[in-house]
């Protein structure tokens, strides 16, 4: 499967959103090629990208996450569960629950 190219996202967020070219646009990892970081000082993009946060590109299904923070951990135990994980990951950022819509675990 052949992904974007971050010069395609950023065409695509042009002709959806129709505003500004985002100042940038960033594969986040090469360990995750399919994540990219879009920055965007423009307003109204921001309110269209939360009013319509999945698109296709290259007849893949994107998502927009707003203000959004990607971590990895590497090397866990196998054992780990997701649980376990989410428990972890609210006690470092100290919230006692952490709405799934806040937090998107996957394990691999």
């Amino acid at each position: 499967m052949d992904l974007p190219t971050a010069q395609e996202i950023r065409k695509r967020w042009i002709e959806l959103y129709r505003g500004d070219e985002p100042s940038s646009c960033d594969q986040i990892s090469v360990q995750f090629p399919n994540i990219y970081r879009i920055v965007s000082t423009s307003f109204d993009d921001l309110l269209a990208a939360m009013s319509t946060p999945d698109f296709l590109i290259s007849k893949l299904l994107a998502h927009v996450y707003i203000g959004a923070d990607c971590s990895y951990f590497e090397d866990l135990p196998k054992s780990t569960t997701k649980e376990e994980l989410e428990t972890a990951i609210s006690n470092s950022i100290r919230m006692k629950t952490v709405s799934s819509l806040s937090l998107h675990i996957e394990l691999n």
